[in-house]
């Protein structure tokens, strides 16, 4: 009864949204959402359907002119206030989703939280809002607010992260296809190593792609010379933390952790790769990937068995080992699609960082390079994204605001159709508001 009396009072308020001040508004969110959570309880103990409780709670339409002028009165919020606004709302679109777009309202917020005050924000408070801009909003933030997460007086420098918060921060620097200085790469080295194995599987696959996406994106900027990779102690104790759980990992994870071998040429202990391979054959049968997904997966994983094929035949031929087995190459693939097989004469060298025992690829390997191309090959795909480099353009990083408006003025000229907006211009946007369009499975590979 108290639930509904509240209610009754939350959807009679709505007129008077528009004349509120913003830490007025902020304060009926939070109680908006306490009492969310309130209800959620209620779900759990009493088993109540989820659509009978959401009745319960201001609708959508509500919660968007609440947002509009929060964020239309942002001046009169405090930095803290500000990032409270955004944990606050955010939790609210959890459950219940607004069809505002959250790029206005986000930034607006985003920028307070940058001004002067930026130092009375809580270092937890500030890396909530980071990582649910990143991984809930999927929202490329305004530049001043980076530069107040990562530049060289921001939050993220001067605090003891946990070794969770540590991996979290890492994501976001990645998401926001930020590369650190060397110094501030080995402290999450160093933060995150003492809770490897307590962290959930999906934050170690987004730590290791963070850990990719740095190593590959250093080329060409001031820390180019410099190795981002962890040292084989920490690429032991992440094996041991992921290996009980590849049996169960999503494929966004898998597609994550390819990539990530490939960029950081990491060998693992082959145990441990032949309980990924099942995993990911698995995902391909049952057509769990999207076209850019199934992409990104092939080429990186075809990259990797290049490299640890390469790292194998340089130790044999160094020790005058006998000749390589010719059937672990996965010879059917069409030459087209394939990483060179280089001559013996002219195997590149190839520094694997990770498990220091040396052993030539699988055949699981081989098999799974082979049916991720049979995948790709059933896919409908712009011709120029056969030529796209991975290295180049990570997956799951979120897309600059110039990338999108050029995305949407071709969307819009009619340039490119609807179907291949996702890649447009051999961009390969993942995150963008184009790309999230479903398109349907991927087919199995035949048997």
């Amino acid at each position: 009864g108290e639930e509904l009396w509240v209610t009754h009072l939350l959807r009679e308020s709505q007129g008077a949204i528009r004349d509120a001040r913003a830490p007025a508004l902020l304060d009926l969110l939070s109680t908006v959402l306490e009492l969310q959570q309130q209800l959620l309880l209620v779900q759990a103990e009493e088993e109540v359907e989820m659509q009978d409780l959401l009745l319960l709670l201001p609708g959508g339409e509500w919660l968007s002119a609440a947002i509009a002028q929060l964020s239309t009165d942002s001046d009169s919020l405090s930095a803290p206030a500000a990032a409270g606004a955004v944990i606050v709302i955010s939790e609210l679109l959890a459950v219940t989703p607004s069809p505002a777009d959250p790029g206005p309202w986000l930034d607006v917020l985003l920028l307070r939280m940058a001004e002067s005050d930026a130092h009375m924000i809580p270092s937890s408070d500030m890396l909530t809002c980071a990582y649910l801009v990143a991984s809930t909003h999927k929202h490329m933030p305004p530049q001043p607010y980076i530069q107040s997460l990562f530049g060289e007086e921001g939050t993220s420098y001067r605090v003891d992260w946990e070794p969770e918060e540590a991996a979290a921060l890492a994501v976001v620097c990645a998401s926001f296809r930020c590369v650190p200085d060397l110094l501030w790469a080995k402290q999450v080295h160093m933060q995150t190593y003492p809770g490897l194995r307590d962290m959930p599987a999906f934050l170690l696959a987004e730590l290791a792609w963070a850990l990719g996406f740095w190593q590959s994106a250093k080329a060409g900027t001031a820390q180019g010379r410099y190795d981002y990779r962890p040292p084989a102690s920490w690429w032991d104790e992440w094996f041991q933390a992921t290996a009980p759980q590849l049996r169960s990992m999503p494929p966004a994870s898998c597609v994550r952790l390819v990539w990530a071998a490939a960029m950081l040429e990491l060998r693992p202990p082959e145990q441990w790769l032949l309980q990924l391979v099942p995993t990911i054959l698995l995902h391909l049968q049952a057509g769990q990937h999207d076209p850019l997904e199934l992409l990104y997966l092939t080429k990186a994983a075809d990259m990797w068995w290049s490299q640890l094929l390469d790292s194998y035949r340089a130790v044999a031929a160094a020790n005058s080992s006998p000749p390589i087995n010719p059937h672990s190459s996965p010879a059917s693939l069409p030459s087209s699609r394939r990483s060179p097989s280089p001559s013996s004469n002219d195997t590149p060298v190839v520094v694997m960082c990770g498990n220091p025992e040396v052993y030539e690829p699988p055949d699981q390997l081989s098999i799974l390079v082979q049916d991720a191309f049979e995948c790709l090959s059933q896919v409908s795909m712009p011709p120029q994204f056969w030529a796209l480099d991975v290295r180049l353009v990570p997956p799951y990083a979120l897309t600059l605001p110039s990338e999108e408006a050029a995305m949407a003025g071709k969307l819009e000229a009619g340039a490119v159709d609807e179907r291949s907006a996702w890649g447009a211009g051999g961009i390969p946007l993942l995150q963008s508001t184009a790309a999230r369009r479903v398109y349907g499975p991927v087919p199995p590979p035949p048997r």
